[in-house]
């Protein structure tokens, strides 16, 4: 959320006039989950990339990682961003082991599931 100030006026300058405005940027994002991206999958250690990357997501996307087993590992909250990163580290800060992940992203009534590979 940014304010601005806006001046508007007539070709002549004969009117013109101004306002403060609340911007709210990114608030649009892409509407479905469905057009959202998510990688490198399978995730390579030797890639040299910091983690599995989530995009063209909605601001307020809420994703929730758990492991094959149902065990949560992570909750990653995009806020006013439409990309976030999982830096692969569980609730309590250690790093995932290699495996397959779950992930359930959330946006308002939208809801999507999928997984990813990390080979470390």
């Amino acid at each position: 959320i940014r304010q601005v100030h806006i001046t508007a006026s007539t070709l002549n300058n004969s009117l013109s006039d101004s306002a403060n405005v609340v911007v709210v940027f990114g608030s649009g994002g892409v509407g479905s989950l469905d057009q959202a991206t998510v990688g490198p999958v399978p995730f390579k250690a030797t890639s040299g990339l910091p983690g599995i990357t989530f995009r063209n997501l909605n601001p307020g996307t809420r994703i929730r990682l758990f492991t094959t087993a149902g065990r949560h590992v992570q909750t990653i909250e995009s806020g006013g961003n439409t990309e976030v990163t999982w830096y692969l580290l569980n609730t309590g800060s250690s790093r995932v082991s290699s495996g397959v992940y779950l992930f359930i992203m959330e946006y308002g009534d939208q809801k999507r599931e999928g997984k990813v590979v990390l080979i470390l």
